[in-house]
């Protein structure tokens, strides 16, 4: 399955049903001959029917009673406006499991032929293209190590049938009944007619995922190819981009945005990319954001930068004293450092204040200089347009002192003795 398989960590993701009982069995017999370094289970409580902390004690019974170690992890896993209860329960599921891993860790969840066959009829409901149509590979890296399916070629059928010979017990969660949710719809009212019909179906279409992720590779290359030597990190030339017909541009983003870690956009926010952002004003700015991502245009570049985090409309107490302000909106944090030349110690000795931008700032960053904007200073020193109003502004009573760790007003130094530098550490990338 993967190198020094025997040696590594496992990590099940343990629901307590029929599905992860047989795989959490099965890994711990392996355990006993010696297979593994460690076997851990993990039950997500999603928090989502009022009877979810009782299945969460008693999955951990059952995992206990084999003498594997059973951790709870309980989450909120509402959906946010737009986003379906499958798919939010799926992504706190996932966050927690990747908490859980170390180097070269290895979760393993319990998705057989039945899911695979589920989830590619899924994303072809959904108009899902040849990444999403692959499904689920049988093993995959995730968060610091790996993901492994090892029941994905196994029907549910054969798992009951093991389950029942070998007399486990396992619980039945009232959402598998659920009509409403579209695989339980598909499963229950679908799935039975189309087996009917076409008997072979799981296997045929657990193939047509393979030829669909064949296909989502050989796309990802050509992306790549498209995009060589002009993206980096976080953005993308928008002018290679603009010299590619439609459908490679728009493949071109998708590699590039599957690198962001970030959620894709729909076929719909694609195309605003493309027509508002790569086809639009040379030179001009703009946005397209969707649940838990965006892009933004800027300087001739499209940057991956998602929603932003609302920042406070107060500004906020610091005792720069007491030791660093941790800022809100993953704004990292603000300390005091020691040293030849800087601030002088007293400007913290009274109330300091942290703000944000509101307009009409102004800073003189030499004395006898010119007093200057604040607002044009950030945009000569290149500092990204949406990340201008997140620079953190600290005053001494009344007096704007310093912009993050940017730009000092002139005539608050130490002179020739030891003052104090502002460090602003830990936040985002800004130029």
């Amino acid at each position: 399955m993967f190198p020094d398989a025997a040696s590594r960590r496992y990590t099940i993701g343990f629901s307590g049903g029929l599905d992860s009982t047989v795989l959490l069995t099965a890994m711990n017999e392996l355990a006993e001959t010696g297979f593994g370094a460690s076997l851990t289970a993990v039950h997500v409580d999603h928090g989502l029917h009022p009877e979810s902390g009782s299945w969460a004690k008693k999955a951990c019974r059952r995992a206990r009673s084999l003498g594997v170690d059973c951790v709870v992890e309980a989450v909120d896993a509402r959906p946010p406006a737009g986003e379906s209860l499958e798919a939010a329960a799926r992504a706190a599921r996932y966050a927690v499991f990747a908490d859980a891993m170390r180097e070269d860790d290895v979760l393993l969840t319990a998705q057989h032929l039945d899911d695979q066959a589920e989830t590619v009829l899924l994303q072809m409901f959904r108009g899902g293209g040849p990444a999403g149509m692959g499904a689920m590979p049988a093993l995959r890296a995730f968060g610091p190590g790996w993901l492994a399916r090892p029941l994905l070629t196994i029907p549910r059928e054969s798992l009951r049938e093991w389950a029942k010979a070998a007399q486990l017990a396992w619980l039945d969660d009232p959402s598998n009944q659920d009509l409403s949710l579209d695989r339980v719809y598909l499963r229950r009212t679908v799935w039975p007619l189309i087996q009917t019909r076409w008997p072979g179906a799981r296997q045929t279409l657990a193939r047509a995922a393979g030829h669909a992720r064949d296909a989502a590779k050989l796309l990802d290359e050509l992306a790549a190819v498209d995009r060589a030597g002009a993206s980096a990190a976080d953005w993308i030339e928008i002018g290679p981009l603009a010299e590619l017909c439609d459908s490679r541009a728009r493949n071109a983003l998708r590699g590039w945005l599957r690198t962001q870690d970030m959620p894709m956009p729909s076929e719909v926010r694609l195309h605003r990319v493309i027509n508002e952002l790569v086809a639009g004003r040379v030179g001009g700015q703009g946005e397209v954001l969707w649940t838990g991502g965006g892009v933004r245009r800027w300087r001739g570049r499209l940057f991956a930068v998602g929603p932003l985090s609302p920042l406070p409309p107060d500004p906020l107490r610091w005792d720069a004293r007491a030791g660093p302000l941790c800022l809100p909106g993953d704004l990292g944090r603000l300390s005091l450092v020691p040293g030849q030349g800087g601030l002088d110690a007293t400007l913290f000795a009274g109330p300091v204040t942290v703000a944000w931008r509101y307009g009409g700032e102004r800073l003189r960053l030499r004395t006898g200089g010119p007093s200057r904007t604040l607002k044009n200073l950030l945009r000569e020193a290149g500092i990204r347009p949406w990340m201008r109003g997140r620079i953190p502004l600290v005053y001494s009573g009344p007096n704007l002192i310093a912009a993050g760790d940017l730009f000092v007003a002139a005539g608050h130094t130490a002179g020739s003795g030891s003052g104090l530098f502002l460090s602003w550490s830990d936040h985002p990338r800004i130029d």
